[in-house]
């Protein structure tokens, strides 16, 4: 059975984040995980930190664990245990205390007065959904290749490369997914993993597609690249043209469609 299930996956659904399954088969454990990290920070110690942060995505997205039910519409869980926001959080520290603390030092009084925060911040954003899922990753890619030829500048260089090899990472890390939602065999999870790796690739062609993608896409850029964003974005905009699709061309139905936004909610 594909749909027509929820209630009955719904504690399921619930216990998935506070009581993780991680699969050991499907990666390694945290400790080698922050190993790894930790290796390749040193090795990048004489290179811009968006390489040393791009390098340690790739290599979390392609080793660490992940947990994929035969219940779930839309998998995305990985067990990174928070290693690149600690590494991260410790860069931060650093800049604060060595490289600008004067700066911070004038805002004081104000941050204690509540005026404003005075502090600092590199965190938040709102990514460009209709971009997302208009070209796919495999869209994104191409875009990239497009701007890093016309741009020769070093610096820009650098950029594109880190944004590529992030992304090509995720690809992986989609198929990835899909493997191990093919391993359960059952209905529902051989359309999940179909799903999943069109989307490594493609744009989505369908509403569940584009839902699976914007899953994975902010669970990837919030909790393990940790740069959280702000909006899933105007979910009606983006999502209007899937659902009429689909409805049109029969491949889902208005109640099956519900039944996945219960699920993707």
């Amino acid at each position: 059975m594909i749909f027509g299930d929820f209630d009955n996956s719904r504690e399921v659904l619930r216990s998935i984040y506070a009581d993780p399954c991680w699969n050991d088969e499907s990666g390694v454990q945290t400790s080698e995980l922050l190993e790894g990290c930790l290796k390749i920070e040193k090795d990048t110690e004489n290179q811009s930190r968006i390489v040393t942060k791009t390098l340690m995505i790739e290599y979390v997205l392609d080793n660490a664990r992940l947990d994929v039910r035969k219940e779930d519409f839309f998998p995305e869980r990985i067990d990174h245990d928070g290693i690149i926001f600690r590494i991260r959080d410790r860069w931060i520290r650093a800049l604060r205390r060595y490289t600008m603390p004067e700066i911070l030092a004038k805002h004081e009084q104000a941050q204690k007065g509540l005026c404003y925060t005075g502090n600092l911040d590199l965190g938040h954003c709102a990514p460009d959904w209709n971009a997302l899922l208009t070209l796919g990753i495999g869209g994104l890619i191409s875009r990239i290749d497009d701007a890093a030829a016309k741009d020769t500048n070093e610096s820009q260089a650098e950029f594109y490369g880190c944004c590529k090899t992030t992304l090509l990472a995720v690809s992986r890390f989609i198929l990835r997914l899909a493997s191990e939602a093919e391993k359960h065999g059952t209905e529902k999870s051989l359309l999940v993993a179909k799903s999943l790796r069109n989307i490594s690739s493609d744009a989505p062609k369908n509403i569940l597609e584009a839902m699976q993608l914007i899953m994975v896409y902010y669970n990837l850029q919030t909790n393990v690249e940790c740069e959280p964003i702000r909006s899933l974005g105007g979910l009606d905009r983006l999502l209007y043209p899937f659902y009429k699709n689909d409805i049109e061309s029969g491949n889902f139905s208005e109640k099956e469609i519900r039944e996945l936004f219960r699920f993707f909610f």
